[in-house]
């Protein structure tokens, strides 16, 4: 199928900032990157139009990234399989946005998108098209001559081919794809901890019984991350005026502080009054039965 396109503006700007944090559990894996809400330091400057490609705009990071380059004044090509979704309809009201139907695993629907572009971000949910969706994705970019990508991945401890993950093996796939191909284009990988919307998604059938169940014991922790401060990473990086600097990098992303699951529960407790406990704490303790 063909892009739809609808709307359209301008303008430039800047950088991001990169910090060191501890690493996520269960392992410890090597150049991470903390953020909290990123904040542009120097100013790109730019003279001319700055534009940018963001797949999966109307998800999590997506979104987010959109929003933060809107703000910037930066004219963004934000795709999406369908505009008429609500996810859709903040994205509609941003300056310089304009939205683009289509599949980015159709080489032919991703036709002209990246014409004149400055950047793009890749983000696409886990489902089993996955691997061949951002590989297409990709070549097209390359063939277009788009200067730089910024990928969102999976945190660096589950990557590999032969990860007990699934959607960490298609992270590692498209990540060997990427390196083959690229080309003079440069890119860097974003690869998130553990998103806080997730959790609160994954514990909110066992909050009322009083159980955070996680397959974790309560001492675990994690430094988790809000998926818009990833996003927002993100369009900083897409505007940085010197894209080299991150070219190869595969990039931990998280939280400030790492906390156990025991914590976790202890914030519940206090923001709802009534007793919460991980579940393996709970087990220990002998309050209540699983």
């Amino acid at each position: 199928m063909g892009c739809i396109d609808s709307k359209d503006d301008t303008k430039p700007t800047p950088e991001q900032k990169k910090l060191e944090a501890q690493a996520p559990a269960p392992a410890t894996p090597t150049g991470q990157l903390e953020t909290t809400t990123p904040q542009p330091s120097e100013a790109t400057n730019l003279t001319m139009v700055a534009r940018v490609v963001v797949a999966g705009a109307s998800g999590n990071v997506g979104s987010a990234a959109v929003h933060k380059l809107s703000q910037m004044g930066v004219e963004v090509k934000a795709l999406t399989r369908s505009s008429a979704g609500e996810k859709c309809a903040p994205l509609k009201a941003l300056e310089h946005v304009q939205l683009v139907e289509c599949d980015i695993s159709d080489q032919s629907s991703l036709s002209g998108v990246f014409e004149g572009v400055k950047a793009a971000f890749l983000t696409c949910g886990n489902f089993q098209g996955q691997v061949a969706a951002e590989k297409a994705f990709i070549d097209a970019a390359v063939a277009a001559g788009c200067p730089y990508l910024v990928k969102l991945g999976s945190v660096r401890c589950y990557t590999s081919m032969d990860s007990a993950i699934e959607y960490a093996r298609f992270h590692a796939e498209i990540e060997a794809h990427l390196e083959k191909v690229a080309g003079a284009m440069k890119y860097t990988v974003l690869c998130p901890n553990w998103f806080f919307s997730n959790h609160l998604a994954d514990v909110f059938g066992t909050l009322p019984m009083g159980i955070i169940a996680y397959p974790l014991s309560g001492e675990a922790k994690a430094a988790p991350v809000d998926p818009r401060d990833v996003g927002e990473l993100a369009a900083q990086m897409m505007m940085t005026s010197d894209p080299s600097a991150y070219h190869g990098l595969k990039l931990d992303v998280s939280g400030p502080e790492a906390v156990s699951m025991a914590q976790v529960a202890a914030l519940y407790t206090a923001a709802l009054g009534t007793p919460r406990m991980s579940d393996a704490r709970r087990r220990r303790s002998g309050w209540g039965s699983h």
